[in-house]
């Protein structure tokens, strides 16, 4: 969704996360005391990413606090409202304050193990805050508790404001489809809501997203889509990420996928075993949003470079651009076809798919999922290939090669030829020779 400012009295707003919040608190022995004005206050905000800030907040104010927590809401005379999120607890060092805004950045000193968290929701209050031109500020001293001070713009009920010039943050919702098109569809897997929000803010500009909370979801979301690359986490309920790499991989019609699995399990034998599960990259946390948007970049274009460099070089194989083994099989059955069939008059497209064992469509879907080409263009690239292997033997003439594959006319192969790999067939045949 785009982050749009309207006119919104944010008392409800707060009032409902509160009660949404109260029923863990409770069973923390901690005390939630919310205190706002007796009249209506409104601000302009965006309602889905205010009520997402007050949860970062308050999610983590109950991981560290020891009996409360105060959130008061006060109209300041600035013509602001001011929101304070105050807990009891250990508060953070002066020379800390400005880190935990960071990417990942946790403080581990005197917390227990389970209260340690991503390190992104407070990135994400960050970035929310400043698109909704607000303004935020921390205030602790060790030992004090922490208190987090936000002010937005007041405004007069009725009045709403969109602005156009505000950047557009995705929120996560899951599971959630984006329909813009953009080059490349990710789907993003992780059951911890801010690194979600943390991702999909990071590549949402550049990529289509799509999330899900655990593998398993993740696997009913492919029932319906194909997404261009899965990013997931290893550590999550009802399905890992694991198992959903194996599964995908297994599957004949996802086992193409590239996968990048992200885990703070950093031993050897962790790494190991990702790659033994078909994850085609295995990801540390904490992780640079940099390297982790360029460690993307590089496995989706080395993907295309693989089927541009398998259509234009003519003695590359058609397995060159497998990713997986049932992909393997898939284009040595394939290939093994067509090439058993290329002076037969009768095949085609559906000749091809019955002697698979698949419907057109799916074998639509797999070959240009896999090779980027339609059915027909894969077949005609398996002849000129085994027209380029014919000439590289030097006793074949281009005419001999040409009725060879299934070509009836010599200056049609040879134009085919040479706009395939940029070279004509006497030419080819002549360095071949040479060589």
């Amino acid at each position: 969704m785009n982050v749009t400012l309207v006119d919104v009295d944010i008392k409800a707003i707060l009032a409902a996360v509160c009660q949404r919040f109260s029923l863990s608190a409770e069973l923390k022995n901690i005390k939630i005391v919310l205190t706002m004005p007796d009249a209506a206050c409104y601000a302009k905000v965006d309602p889905e990413a205010f009520t997402k800030i007050v949860s970062n907040l308050l999610t983590n104010a109950l991981k560290f606090t020891v009996s409360h927590i105060w959130i008061d809401l006060i109209p300041t005379e600035e013509n602001k409202l001011e929101l304070r999120i105050k807990d009891n607890g250990q508060g953070i060092a002066v020379e800390e304050q400005e880190k935990i805004f960071t990417p990942f950045y946790q403080i581990h000193e005197n917390r227990p193990s389970d209260n340690i968290g991503t390190g992104v929701g407070l990135l994400l209050v960050k970035k929310l805050v400043s698109l909704m031109h607000g303004e935020l500020k921390l205030e602790s001293e060790s030992g004090l508790g922490a208190t987090f001070i936000i002010w937005f713009d007041r405004s007069e009920q009725g009045e709403t404001l969109q602005d156009e010039a505000t950047p557009a943050v995705m929120l996560p919702q899951v599971p959630i489809d984006v329909t813009e098109q953009k080059p490349y569809h990710i789907l993003l897997v992780d059951d911890n809501q801010d690194l979600l929000a943390y991702l999909r803010m990071l590549l949402a500009p550049g990529y289509q997203i799509t999330c899900a909370s655990n593998g398993k979801e993740a696997l009913d979301l492919l029932s319906e889509l194909m997404p261009d690359l899965v990013i997931s986490d290893v550590m999550m309920p009802v399905m890992d990420g694991m198992e959903l790499c194996r599964k995908i991989k297994q599957n004949f019609r996802t086992s193409h996928l590239p996968i990048i699995l992200l885990t703070a399990k950093v031993e050897t034998r962790d790494y190991v075993e990702g790659l033994e599960n078909g994850a085609d990259l295995y990801v540390a946390k904490p992780f640079s949003s940099d390297i982790i948007k360029a460690q993307i970049h590089s496995l989706l274009s080395n993907r295309e470079r693989m089927k541009g460099s398998f259509k234009t070089e003519p003695m590359l194989p058609s397995v060159s651009v497998a990713s997986s083994r049932i992909d393997k099989e898939f284009l040595e059955k394939v290939t093994g076809i067509i090439e058993g069939r290329m002076t037969d008059s009768d095949f085609s497209v559906d000749v091809l798919a019955q002697e698979i064992g698949i419907s057109r469509t799916g074998l639509f879907t797999k070959l240009k999922a896999v090779s980027g080409m339609t059915p027909n263009d894969f077949i005609r690239v398996i002849r000129l290939k085994k027209a380029a292997v014919l000439l590289s033997q030097g006793d074949v003439q281009v005419s001999e090669a040409c009725f060879q594959v299934g070509f009836s006319s010599p200056s049609y192969f040879a134009k085919c030829f040479q706009a395939q790999f940029g070279v004509a067939p006497t030419e080819f045949k002549r360095m071949k020779t040479v060589n």
